[in-house]
Formats: structure tokens, C-alpha cells, sequence
């Protein structure tokens, strides 16, 4: 049978190859990609374990030099004091993986919902397959970190200021800021479209760097600004990495939100709705009976025509046009709405003898004109008066001319009955899911060839949740550059932490030497949440105030801001005590404290 369906180049749609085909699209659905995934899965994994290792360096300094000075080869040695540490991290991963099997079953169903899809069983290959691989680089991090101990004690010059001066900082820094300003007006004001991209990249490379030579250049105390500038390269290279992912996220979230609240809020006062165009009178009565809840929030409008010509309206401009065309064509620029029938019982009666107040004259009348179906040929052109001007009826789901079923004009017209219906649900958002599910099934069987526009289908939905997932995900690995950062600096701190303790230094010097860090940091997060946000407008800020398209960008893109919240635990690593580490690197004694 399939064969035979099959001749002359037609497929047959069996159960295997829709699932085929739907799994080919899934990509296009998902909140990330499984490539971009499993990018910032290994960035994560490699930020934390460049944190463990980087937060015990000194404790392994000291044992591999005791080691050493026992006779020990250094190799054998560096293993030694790297085992612990690696052992307690796989200890750390296997728990990990055993809670995630635990876990997966019950969060994945939440997860699913979050992102409107429908996860039908957990990938318990691919979940053992991540964990795997985080316990090989696990213990791939103790073999690098063992290398390192080797090279470093090599290598026992320390630098107390390293890679670019402050000058230089700031001077890049000053002029990336600018470029990547400019960069962003240039987007907006379309002399360059890919501006805000380039400005992503610009900015990730200068205004960390700028915040950073700041705080070099204010410290009023030397020393510790010598010390707080170590590991100057790690750091800027990690900062331009926050600095991208919460300019993207901001970004992105900003686009979603304008977009998705200019869909909803179509229909002036009503934050949703529901659109059926092109329905049957029929499916829209089905509807209202099986459903009778709806009436007090449903519009039915229908189409004023005939099967030889359509009518429209049109405004000022577009009379004086039309008052000499012959065709439609004729006059390319001017403005036409449509004519509808109320059907006078619902919410439509309000509407009534109502019209855009922009095709209104101030007389209360409006331009009509008849265009025929094959030709687009002008057939008919008359006024008609009475009217109001509505603004509420100026907008791509709620417009044109609304007419009562009684009017005269309808006869005029020689129009006996609408050949097709529009239905509008306001609030639609407010009713129960089910309740949403069942209309849109009924639509479905009762309208199948009508267009449902719903500014809260799924797919909207779905773009959301990966605007939040965006923005989370820049959240944690900020989050987790920072501490990463703030333990690798402190270790590299600790003999001097250690002295400070001994002198009876406090917590605010503590504070100091990673002070560099945690301004940058600070600075880096706001101005790419800031910038994403403004990168997303199509106008200058400020300058172009009397734009006609109004912008609602929502507050999903300031989630990026809480990244803020770990400088509470990047304080908590800074002013921790350093009694474990002794000060010459050898073990404590009694005669050695």
C-alpha cells in the first residue's frame, strides 16, 4: 500500500516518520540549543573546577614542599597533595549524579511545564553520559593541577603586579566604552544593524578593563593594590565573559517582552486575547452555546461583502486619491481598514457606528469605497456620516468600520449576509487552562480553516521561558566566575592574609585585596544588563520622544542584576580566616605556630 501511495513522488505519513519529523523540529522549540548546552555545561564545569583546585593551591605548596624535602620526587609528591582534593571532588560528583537520578523524574515534569513541552521520560544516557564526563575532568583537574604545583615550585618568582598597567587599562577601557556606545546608536539609528552584536563584543573587551584601572587608580593604598592586581589577565578574561552573557541575556529578554507585550496588548485596556478570523457563523455560534461564559468578553464581527466586491474605508488622504484612480494600485500609499457588522449582542454592540478616529472627519463622516474581488478595480465610492472616531479601534486585531445589523448601509451595499466571521475573547489569559484548551479544541474541529491569533499560545509562551532560562543561565556562571575568581585570588593572597592576621589586621583589609575584583565585577554586571537593555530599543534614548510605536520592554532583562547577589559570598571567601595555612609553608609544631 505504501508504495503504491507512494508513486509519483508522495510520501505516507506513518507514525514513524511524524516522529522523525518532529524530532527534526524539536531543536527549533527547545529554551538552548543542545550545542550551546553542552557549551556552557563545560564552561560551568570548568569554571568550578578551576575554583576548587585554585581555593587549595596553598595548602598543596606547603605539603608538596615538606614532601619534597623529605626525599620525595616531586612528581610523587604533587600527586600526593593533589589526591585529597580530587578525591573529595569525585566523592562531591557521584553524590551529585545519585541526587540528579533521584531528583530528574520529578523536576523534569516541572521544568517541561515551565517551558510549555512535554518531556515524556528522562535520557538516562545522556544524564550518565554528563556525569561521566565530570568525573573525568574532575580527575583530569587533579592531574593539571598536580603539573602546575611541579611547574610553579620551578618557578618560585612571584610578581606582585602583573600584565597591563593602569594607564593603559584605562585608556582602552575609556575608548571601547565609547565605541561600544556608539556602536548601539548606530543600530538604533539603522546606519549599522549587526551594531549592537559588534557593541557586545567591544564592550566585553574595554569596560571591564576601565572598571578595573578606576579602582587601581583610586586606591589610596599602594600595597594593596599591588596585591589586589594579581592574577590581572584571569581576571579580565573571566569579566568579559560576564560581561557577554549578561549583555545577551538582557538583550534577548528585552526583545521577547516588547514583542510578546505589543501582541497582547493589542486591544486597548486588555492585557489578552483570543482572534478567530475567517470563521463560519456557524462555528462561532457552537462556540458561544457550549461555552456561554464567554459572551460577556466576546466580540463577533462580520465581514461586510458580496462575491463581486469587498468593502473599505479610508482616511482624508486616501479620498482625495481615489476620487481619480481606477484601480487600487492606483493609489499605493494611501490607508484602507475594513467595514464590519456587528452582531449587536455582545461586547461588538459598544462599537457600534464606530470607526478609527484617524479616518473620522471632524464632521463625523468617512470615506467608503468598493473594490472588486478579480480586478481590484474601484466599483463604489460614497460617504458615510454619523460616525465616531474611536481610538480604541486602531490596532492590528480591533479596527475598522463597525456597523449595526440593522443599518441601512448594509442594503446599499447589497449585502444580505456576512460570508465570514471574526470572534475576539478579551482576557483571554484569565480563564482557566482547561477552559483555554477547550476553546481552542472546539475552534479546531468546528473552524479548521479559520486563523486563530493567540497573544498567549504556546509558542509565546515558550519564547519567554527561554528569555528567563537565558538570563538564569548568564546568571549562574557569572556567579560562579566570581567565586571562582575571589578563592583563586585569596589563595594567591594567603601568606600575606596570613601576616595581616599576625599584625592583628582586620576584615576591611581583607576586604581591600580583592576590592579590585568585586568593583569590576559589580561595574561589568550593571553596564551589560544596562546596555543589553537600551542595544534592544529602535530609537535613541532621550532624543526621539515624540515616537509614534509605543515600547513596553517589561523586567524580565534586570534577572540578570541578581548576579549581584554573590558578592555576598565573594565577601564571605575574602575575610575568612587563614589560620590553616602556616606562614613559611611548612607543617605547624608547637615550636613552629
Amino acid at each position: 500500500m505504501s508504495n503504491l501511495l507512494d508513486h509519483g513522488g508522495g510520501n505516507v505519513a506513518t507514525v514513524t516518520s511524524v516522529i522523525e519529523r518532529a524530532n527534526a523540529n524539536a531543536v527549533s522549540y527547545q529554551a538552548i540549543s543542545p550545542q550551546v548546552a553542552s557549551l556552557f555545561l563545560g564552561l560551568i564545569i570548568v569554571v568550578l573546577l578551576v575554583a576548587i583546585y585554585a581555593d587549595d593551591r596553598q595548602r598543596r605548596r606547603s605539603v608538596f614542599q615538606v614532601l619534597t624535602a623529605l626525599g620525595d620526587t616531586p612528581g610523587r609528591a604533587a600527586l600526593t597533595t593533589c589526591t585529597q582534593t580530587t578525591l573529595l571532588a569525585l566523592v562531591g560528583g557521584a553524590i551529585g549524579w545519585i541526587l540528579a537520578c533521584i531528583s530528574l523524574p520529578t523536576v523534569s515534569r516541572w521544568v517541561a511545564a515551565f517551558f510549555e513541552q512535554r518531556w515524556n521520560q528522562v535520557e538516562w544516557t545522556a544524564v550518565s553520559i554528563a556525569a561521566l564526563a565530570t568525573l573525568v575532568m574532575i580527575t583530569l583537574g587533579g592531574i593539571v593541577s598536580a603539573g602546575v604545583t611541579v611547574l610553579s615550585q620551578k618557578h618560585q618568582k612571584r610578581a606582585h603586579s602583573e600584565g597591563l598597567s593602569p594607564r593603559v587599562l584605562l585608556i582602552v577601557g575609556i575608548a571601547g566604552a565609547v565605541a561600544t556606545l556608539l556602536l548601539i546608536v548606530s543600530r538604533q539609528l539603522l546606519i549599522f544593524p549587526l551594531g549592537h552584536r559588534v557593541a557586545m563584543i567591544v564592550g566585553a573587551l574595554s569596560i571591564p578593563a576601565l572598571a578595573y584601572a578606576l579602582t587601581l587608580f583610586t586606591r589610596k593604598r599602594k600595597v594593596t593594590a599591588r596585591l589586589g592586581n594579581r592574577l590581572q589577565q584571569l581576571t579580565l578574561g573571566a569579566l568579559a565573559i560576564v560581561f557577554a552573557l549578561n549583555y545577551y541575556g538582557a538583550l534577548y529578554a528585552s526583545g521577547v517582552a516588547d514583542w510578546s507585550n505589543w501582541l497582547g496588548r493589542q486591544i486597548n485596556g486588555e492585557e489578552s486575547y483570543l482572534q478567530v478570523t475567517s470563521a463560519t457563523e456557524q462555528a462561532v455560534d457552537n462556540l458561544l452555546e457550549r461555552l456561554p461564559q464567554l459572551k460577556p468578553r466576546t466580540a463577533v464581527f462580520g465581514d461586510v461583502s458580496t462575491n463581486e466586491q469587498m468593502f473599505r474605508i479610508t482616511d482624508s488622504k486616501g479620498t482625495q486619491c481615489f476620487k481619480t484612480a481606477k484601480s487600487v494600485d492606483d493609489c499605493p500609499q494611501s490607508n484602507l481598514d475594513f467595514v464590519y457588522v456587528a452582531s449587536g449582542g455582545l461586547v461588538d454592540k459598544s462599537f457600534i457606528n464606530h470607526a478609527p478616529k484617524s479616518y473620522v472627519t471632524n464632521k463625523g463622516a468617512v470615506t467608503l469605497i468598493g473594490i472588486g474581488i478579480t480586478g481590484s478595480t474601484i466599483t463604489k465610492m460614497s460617504t458615510v456620516e454619523g460616525l465616531i472616531g474611536d481610538r480604541n479601534l486602531e490596532n492590528n486585531i480591533l479596527s475598522g468600520l463597525v456597523i449595526s445589523p440593522d443599518s441601512p448601509l448594509l442594503k446599499q451595499l447589497g449585502v444580505k449576509k456576512p460570508q465570514s466571521y471574526t470572534a475576539i475573547i478579551t482576557g483571554f489569559a484569565a480563564l482557566p487552562d482547561e477552559v483555554q484548551d477547550e476553546i481552542r479544541a472546539n475552534l479546531l474541529i468546528q473552524a479548521p480553516f479559520a486563523t486563530i491569533t493567540d497573544s498567549e499560545d504556546p509558542q509565546v509562551r515558550q519564547i519567554r521561558a527561554q528569555a528567563v532560562a537565558r538570563q538564569l543561565l548568564a546568571v549562574i556562571v557569572s556567579g560562579a566566575i566570581l567565586l571562582t575568581l575571589a578563592a583563586a585570588l585569596v589563595s594567591n593572597q594567603q601568606i600575606e592574609r596570613r601576616l595581616i592576621e599576625l599584625t592583628g589586621g582586620g576584615s576591611k583589609i581583607k576586604v581591600r585585596l580583592v576590592k579590585s575584583l568585586l568593583i569590576s565585577y559589580t561595574v561589568s554586571v550593571a553596564c551589560a544588563v544596562i546596555l543589553g537593555r537600551l542595544a534592544a530599543m529602535d530609537r535613541v534614548p532621550f532624543i526621539r520622544l515624540n515616537s509614534a510605536v509605543s515600547h513596553d520592554y517589561g523586567l524580565v532583562w534586570t534577572i540578570g542584576l541578581s548576579s549581584l547577589l554573590f558578592l555576598i559570598p565573594a565577601l564571605v571567601i575574602a575575610i575568612r580566616s587563614s589560620n590553616t595555612i602556616p606562614l613559611t609553608g611548612s607543617p605547624k609544631s608547637p615550636n613552629n605556630p
